[in-house]
């Protein structure tokens, strides 16, 4: 027994704004269609934080959306200039975390370059270790420094047979010295 289904029936609607005829099954626009159900035409508005906007009635024109604001007044602010010395400690440091976790460094060889918290957090990471060495590998690292005085970095490793992300910050203490503040193996 074959079931059939009636076909839609085709729907015109002469578009009044452009006086064109469209045809189809979904050719009701919403304005359309919420004229078949009777119900109010929406209208479009913008908030600018003061007041509804309207577009003008006769042409549809957003007159104060195209106003430009002023430019802020002071001196501009410049780009940061990377420390090339702080990119490369952050990632040595990387790779000095990564060797803690795997076994391959004890963890207090890092104490001077690694918040006391991020030691607590390595202990932490289920690694895999089965008494040996191997089961965490560095697969790229990725330094950047988002303002004077931290560096974060994104790095990428394999964990426990699985390739994972890791997050680390760093910080600026004294002159010259970069402490990582946190990781995080995602």
């Amino acid at each position: 027994m074959t079931v059939t289904q009636p076909r839609p029936e085709t729907v015109t609607e002469i578009v009044a704004e452009t006086g064109s005829v469209v045809q189809g099954r979904g050719a009701l626009t919403r304005d359309g269609l919420r004229e078949q159900l009777r119900l109010p035409r929406l209208r479009n508005v913008v908030w600018d934080n003061t007041e509804l906007l309207e577009p003008c009635p006769s042409c549809g024109h957003w007159e104060h959306l195209e106003e430009l604001a002023a430019p802020p007044s002071g001196p501009l602010v410049e780009d940061v200039r990377p420390d090339r010395s702080a990119l490369l400690s952050a990632a040595w440091t990387v790779v000095l975390v990564v060797e803690v976790l795997d076994g391959r460094r004890p963890a207090r060889q890092i104490t001077g370059v690694v918040a006391p918290r991020v030691l607590r957090y390595l202990a932490a990471v289920p690694a895999g270790r089965s008494g040996s060495c191997g089961g965490v590998r560095l697969l790229s690292v990725h330094p950047h420094q988002p303002h004077e005085g931290a560096v974060e970095v994104a790095a990428s490793l394999r964990l426990a047979g699985r390739r994972r992300a890791m997050a680390a910050s760093f910080a600026l203490f004294g002159v010259d010295s970069w402490v990582c503040e946190t990781v995080r193996i995602l």
